[in-house]
């Protein structure tokens, strides 16, 4: 018998375990033995019998072989190879077929199963989108499918010895091989298997078409198993918009009140081919969305309650003294105290211990009404529709139609005020809708119940633009240092447009906070006659850098020299100020001699402004003097208001990120005066009726309502509040940007169902996949303000020209002007009872009651703008 039969012989599966045989057998095969099965295989395949030679036998090349059977393979190595190659498949297919399985939950359906085919795969929704996870996969593969990720992981794992130059570490960062590399080639895998299994696959999809990714991509990602095609991703986003519309429907009947926001949106269709009655055309609609309350209930907006204030006609009694005594002064001294401080230990590198208890002092001391700073906000976009909310019909078949898809009707809205904000015209144009149908006797048909609200970010934007008119400087601007326009031209950070163009409100913001920077900064210089840095770097060499609360008090100190009412009248009348006062302002009595011997040019002849060939004719001395009794000094009042307005728009984009609509409010009631003042009186008007609502009419459990929800936070991370109608206007962004130009009306379904309704889940995805691959969102890393290059030059400037101290006489040739004071002025004058007197007239239709003729019109068809015949036509 030779050596092989008897091994066939002795691992016969028939063999009685009674026998000593069968003993032996059972002893070696469980491991009993002092060498078990798998050291005599070892040896066997190290054994150097077990090999053919490469040179002389033909087996060499049979190890691992895909074709031949173990069985007709002579030698031993070889042999095992090929049989444990066998069985290593015969468990990555049963792995696999698990995984294509409806148990390994992998499949989802993007929309309806072909005709005669049933399919127990679940819809494709947001809910299971948003539940993927990479780690999940990776847990799944790795419970399920150990062999083939073992082998994978393997694979991509760096081999030793392979390039002295691979960097195993960043390999690791960049590409996560586990979860990255590891289970999306696995998914990819599965996915060719059977295109059913595919959840990461449409996944990415999706983040596709939220990328605008070209048509090229899905089809190219489609044939490498990378991505679902384009169909398939248009079919899943039509499934999930049927969801979510559901979902809209029964908002209104939500425990938590809603608040809707509504904002006009609009794109340019050009016609690519040219004929007949083909022109291109502006595609206008409106868009909205709604926000869930949070901090309160239906019972707090009780409309009864407002409407039994409304009947008080407070408003009617309302002056200007009444306003101006709403507004809490101390509360206002106390913000430009801590912007003083705060710009101070930002700039000095020594003061950085104080910027945490600076910050502080910012959400606590001046605290009015902070929302939760981990407050998640849950909004749902609605379908647009193309309505133009321009006209008063379109405002009101907007809304109605809004209102529809969240359920809103006469019933569930019985007794129950709701909130709709919106920009200035949105505003606007709600009330006029209201006026118009206020003699309706229901509440819903009146839309009485609605309460338009006023949005923050466009009033701030307004208030942007009314520095930017007020303090810009006109010609002056190349000239004159006290001019907002010098220092923008001079740091290159905006350019001048033309007057009727809007500021861009990103670059705006950083231009007035370099500028008011750069003052407050030139404002602490002042006050000891020394280079900043240079002394607090001394002062932090002999260990006495001022505490927190001697610089407190010197920040109220030039808050008051520099930024207040009082400031700007001492600065023009210097008989109004005492010169040993703890306020005043440091006086030059020799700056003439000064400025002649410095002649005080441009700042720097390769600075923005060109140089002195773009100065006009007769500006070789841009200084002036008076010849009359005039001994103010105007580059001085133009400073300390340009301070005060630029402190108090900094004031609120601050406020709105800490999420304090309270302190929002503060400046609002300023502004009202501000835009009076200065010829926006729309948005004046506007805020007189914010005003009468929050101060006079509101029940109080209403005005904490709004004041709760009149920020967002989408992160639910402290610090990043923004406004209602600023996250409207990102959702329009990309609304037109998902769109792609396809020219399509805004009540088309493309836009109405399957954008719109799901244009904030489409958006999330990217950010979520990115979370999936452990990609960490960009930071946008500053450079520390001591070294920036703008600042410094608009301190340098600010010397230079000596802004911040008194010259007696003198005046480059701008005079700003003091946009609260004419407020007042023009206010006091009638302005404010003309507001006040359009908002009278609608609530007295609202309480009182009129005995109508019998056939009169119904009030809605005035909604429609009247007929005019011109050039002899009809103009609808």
């Amino acid at each position: 018998m030779s050596y092989g039969s008897f091994l066939h012989e002795f691992f016969r599966d028939d063999v009685d375990l009674d026998t000593l045989h069968g003993h032996k057998l059972q002893s070696f095969l469980s491991g009993k033995n002092s060498h078990n099965a798998a050291d005599t295989v070892n040896m066997i395949w190290h054994h150097r019998y077990s090999h053919a030679s490469e040179r002389t036998h033909e087996s060499h090349a049979d190890y691992f072989s895909p074709s031949k059977s173990h069985k007709d393979i002579k030698f031993a190595g070889p042999a095992i190879a090929t049989w444990c190659l066998r069985r290593v498949i015969e468990q990555t297919e049963q792995e696999a077929k698990y995984l294509c399985s409806q148990k390994a939950g992998l499949r989802i359906r993007a929309g309806k199963a072909s005709a005669g085919k049933q399919s127990a795969n679940p819809y494709v929704s947001w809910d299971l989108v948003r539940q993927f996870s990479m780690a999940k996969l990776t847990k799944k593969y790795q419970h399920n499918a150990p062999v083939t990720w073992k082998i994978l992981r393997d694979f991509v794992d760096a081999g030793v010895g392979e390039d002295s130059e691979n960097d195993e570490d960043a390999d690791s960062l960049y590409r996560p091989k586990d979860l990255v590399s590891v289970s999306k080639l696995l998914m990819f895998m599965v996915f060719t298997r059977n295109s059913r299994v595919n959840l990461l696959p449409l996944c990415r999809g999706l983040t596709l078409f939220a990328s605008k990714a070209h048509q090229a991509t899905y089809r190219i990602g489609s044939r490498f198993a990378q991505n679902v095609p384009y169909a398939t991703v248009y079919a899943a986003l039509i499934t999930m918009s049927k969801v979510e519309r559901v979902s809209r429907n029964h908002l209104f009947k939500e425990p938590k009140p809603s608040l809707l926001v509504m904002d006009n949106v609009q794109v340019q269709a050009n016609r690519r081919e040219l004929g007949t009655g083909v022109t291109d055309k502006m595609l206008t609609g409106t868009a909205a969305t709604v926000i869930q309350m949070e901090g309160c209930t239906w019972g707090d907006l009780l409309l009864r309650l407002f409407l039994e204030n409304i009947k008080k006609e407070e408003r009617a009694e309302l002056t200007i003294t009444d306003v101006q005594g709403k507004i809490d002064t101390d509360h206002i001294a106390t913000v430009f105290r801590f912007h003083f401080i705060e710009t101070l230990v930002t700039y000095i590198p020594q003061l950085l211990h104080l910027r945490q208890p600076v910050s502080k002092l910012f959400k606590e001391a001046a605290q009015r009404h902070q929302i939760d700073p981990h407050r998640h906000t849950v909004v749902y976009p609605l379908g647009t529709n193309s309505e133009n909310e321009v006209s008063t019909r379109g405002v009101k078949e907007a809304v109605c139609d809004f209102l529809d898809q969240i359920g809103c009707t006469a019933e569930t809205s019985e007794g129950r005020a709701m909130f709709i904000s919106g920009d200035g015209k949105t505003f606007e144009g709600l009330h006029t809708a209201k006026n118009i149908l206020s003699g309706i006797e229901d509440d819903f048909r009146s839309l009485r119940f609605a309460r338009p609200v006023l949005e923050l970010w466009h009033t701030k934007w307004t208030d942007m633009n009314r520095i930017f008119e007020g303090f810009w400087g006109g010609d002056l601007a190349r000239v004159e240092p006290s001019t907002l326009g010098f220092m923008a031209l001079l740091t290159g950070t905006i350019k001048p447009t033309a007057e009727s163009d809007k500021t861009d409100y990103y670059k705006g913001t950083r231009t007035i906070g370099l500028v008011v920077q750069g003052h407050i900064l030139d404002c602490w210089r002042c006050r000891d006659q020394f280079t900043l840095l240079d002394h607090f770097e001394k002062l932090g060499r002999e260990d006495r850098l001022p505490s927190l609360t001697a610089l407190l008090q010197d920040a109220d100190i030039l808050a008051t020299r520099y930024a207040s009412e009082a400031a700007y009248l001492r600065a023009m009348d210097p008989a109004s100020e005492h010169p040993d006062c703890l306020h005043s302002v440091p006086r030059n009595l020799s700056w003439r001699e000064e400025a002649d011997r410095a002649q005080w040019p441009l700042a720097d002849e390769d600075s923005a402004a060109q140089g002195a060939d773009m100065l006009p004719e007769d500006a070789d001395n841009p200084i002036s003097f008076h010849d009359g009794p005039f001994l103010g000094d105007h580059a001085l009042a133009n400073s300390t208001l340009f301070i005060r307005s630029g402190v108090l728009y900094l004031e609120v984009v601050r406020a709105v990120s800490l999420g304090d609509a309270g302190r929002v409010w503060e400046v609002l009631k300023i502004w009202l005066f501000s835009f009076a003042g200065s010829g926006h009186n729309r948005y004046s008007q506007y805020l007189v009726e914010m005003f009468c609502n929050l101060e006079l009419e509101y029940p109080e459990p209403m005005r904490r309502a709004l004041f709760e929800n009149w920020l967002v936070n989408r992160t639910g991370k402290p610090g990043h509040f923004l406004e209602i109608d600023l996250m409207q206007e990102h959702f329009n962004h990309w609304l037109a940007q998902l769109a792609q130009h396809k020219g399509k009306e805004y009540d088309h379904p493309w836009y109405r169902e399957i954008l719109s309704l799901q244009v904030d889940s489409i958006l999330h995805i990217t950010r979520e996949m990115e979370q999936n691959a452990r990609l960490e969102a960009r930071r946008k890393a500053h450079m520390s303000p001591h070294l920036n290059f703008e600042l410094i030059e608009i301190m340098k400037s600010c010397k230079k020209f000596q802004l911040h101290v008194r010259c007696d006489g003198r005046d480059f040739g701008f005079h700003a002007k003091d946009h609260f004071s004419a407020g007042i002025d023009v206010l006091g004058d009638g302005k404010l009872g003309e507001f006040v007197k359009k908002g009278v007239r609608e609530h007295t239709n609202m309480t009182e009651e009129l005995q109508m003729p019998e056939g009169y019109e119904d009030p809605t068809v005035y909604l429609d703008p009247a007929i005019t015949f011109e050039d002899g036509q009809s103009m609808w």
